[in-house]
């Protein structure tokens, strides 16, 4: 460790045991502790009054999801955007069509009569 790295770690421990970090750190207690109450407190209140009030409840439920539906915009070969499913569809296909290989299904080994390497 450098002279300098000491100096820093001297400096925030001494900015830490000090009277404002302190006053601070407990400032931002009270404040997180009122915002989870307050939370709290609302999904109370949405959760009684979700049989009056059906369509706030699922407008809530809804935003705490993480999931997103349908495909992004995606670029062809021109550079253009793709807007259409269809479009999207065709991009893709040919993006992953270089992964599908043609089996010959006429000289397909008979797996009743291969021998394995026990016998």
């Amino acid at each position: 460790m450098t002279a300098k790295d000491r100096e820093k770690v001297r400096l925030r421990k001494a900015a830490r045991s000090g009277q404002a970090y302190k006053q601070c750190t407990k400032v931002r207690h009270q404040a997180k502790c009122a915002c989870r109450k307050a939370q709290k407190e609302f999904e109370k209140k949405l959760a009684k009054e979700s049989k009056k009030n059906p369509v706030a409840f699922y407008k809530y439920a809804q935003s705490k999801l993480k999931t997103r539906t349908g495909i992004a915009h995606l670029a062809r070969e021109d550079g253009s955007l793709t807007i259409i499913d269809k479009q999207k569809m065709d991009v893709l296909n040919n993006f992953f069509s270089s992964v599908f290989t043609g089996e010959d299904t006429n000289n397909m080994p008979d797996i009743f009569t291969s021998r394995t390497e026990s016998e």
